[in-house]
């Protein structure tokens, strides 16, 4: 009976082991150290452009309009955008414009008045940091499309 009893508790202690590994089966396929989820940093904000962070849009809302914003997220009026690219889906054809600020450049602005109906565009790689911070963080964006 002695033996039995050993024999068990041995046992037990050899599956209590086994036990103590057995949620950490993937762990070796895990990665180690910061897991990255995808290329670059993406902030809490997003992008606010004449009032709206996407969709359908009226081309007599973005006549003229130049600035661009940050919102969804605290702090997001002090965000500065430091650089961005807009992408203009005319007629089937897109271009592509540059800014290292964070208004509109006079060539955005005159390719955005010759939008029509069903054409698109799309503020895209729009970089910001914080005014007391040289980090940049990459802010959430969605398509515009002309009304």
């Amino acid at each position: 009976m002695k033996n039995t009893i050993q024999h068990s508790l041995l046992a037990a202690l050899v599956l209590c082991l086994f036990a103590a590994f057995a949620n950490d089966v993937h762990a070796a396929a895990m990665p180690v150290g910061k897991l990255v989820v995808t290329d670059y940093e993406m902030g809490g904000g997003y992008l606010v452009f004449c009032g709206k962070s996407g969709g359908k849009i009226a081309k007599k809302d973005f006549a003229g309009k130049t600035s661009l914003q940050i919102d969804g997220c605290p702090g997001a009026s002090e965000t500065i955008i430091t650089s961005f690219s807009l992408e203009i889906v005319k007629g089937g054809k897109t271009a592509i414009l540059q800014s290292k600020t964070d208004s509109l450049t006079s060539e955005m602005v005159t390719q955005l008045k010759t939008l029509s109906p069903g054409d698109s565009f799309e503020f895209k790689k729009v970089w910001a940091r914080w005014p007391n911070s040289k980090d940049t963080y990459q802010v959430r964006t969605e398509k515009f499309t002309v009304a």
